[in-house]
């Protein structure tokens, strides 16, 4: 894998795990913070759940041994502040 294949990759996963995790906010919390039995026991949420975390382990797996790729992309963000 190049590194545009691999940014891309990453760019287009981090955008997934955003629309999975803003249907995950819709759901009520109590207050602290956590989700509360009863919504974590309906199919929406669940399903929404399950969502979220398939790109957060997709994101994982592109991650995992790409050190140098990393590396270039935080210089590249550096560079362009």
């Amino acid at each position: 894998m190049n590194y545009q294949t691999w940014k891309n990759a990453v760019e287009s996963t981090e955008k997934a795990m955003q629309i999975a995790s803003a249907k995950l906010q819709q759901f009520p919390s109590g207050e602290m913070g956590l989700t509360p039995k009863h919504v974590r026991e309906l199919p929406e949420w669940q399903q929404a759940h399950r969502e979220y975390q398939t790109f957060f382990n997709a994101l994982r797996v592109l991650n995992k041994g790409q050190t140098e790729f990393i590396k270039r992309a935080a210089s590249e963000r550096k560079a362009s502040r």
